[in-house]
């Protein structure tokens, strides 16, 4: 499904990045999230600069483009910047995928508005209902 929904995005987008205006914050959120998904670090890549551009103009919100920057490193297998990418470390607990240092993503989050990140928020309880 993933790849059926990336085809559809990039058909959509034919290579220019909407902004937010255009699209509303649920079609941002959505472009942002297919792309994440697809894991097809190429389409981040090209997408994230556009991302980065709409962002220092107000016109997409930092919050994804955390998101989306830091799915690229994993996906380069380097830390995240923002820490916003999770793994599985076991059925019920998610760990933040490897990050640079604690103050040094603090300090990045910070600058583009997003909270930072407690220790305690390092792991996180996943709740699965049977």
């Amino acid at each position: 499904m993933d790849t059926v929904n990336l085809n559809l995005l990039l058909s959509y987008l034919n290579n220019k990045l909407p902004n937010v205006y255009e699209v509303g914050e649920r079609g941002a959120i959505a472009i942002a999230f297919i792309l994440v998904h697809s894991e097809k670090l190429e389409h981040i890549e090209y997408y994230l600069s556009q991302m980065l551009e709409l962002c220092k103009q107000g016109l997409y919100d930092w919050k994804l483009y955390a998101m989306m920057f830091d799915k690229a490193c994993f996906l380069k297998k380097i830390p995240q910047k923002f820490g916003t990418q999770y793994i599985l470390k076991s059925k019920e607990i998610m760990q933040l995928y490897e990050m640079e240092d604690l103050s040094i993503v603090n300090f990045n989050r910070i600058k583009i508005g997003l909270n930072p990140i407690k220790k305690d928020q390092i792991f996180q309880q996943i709740n699965i209902k049977k």
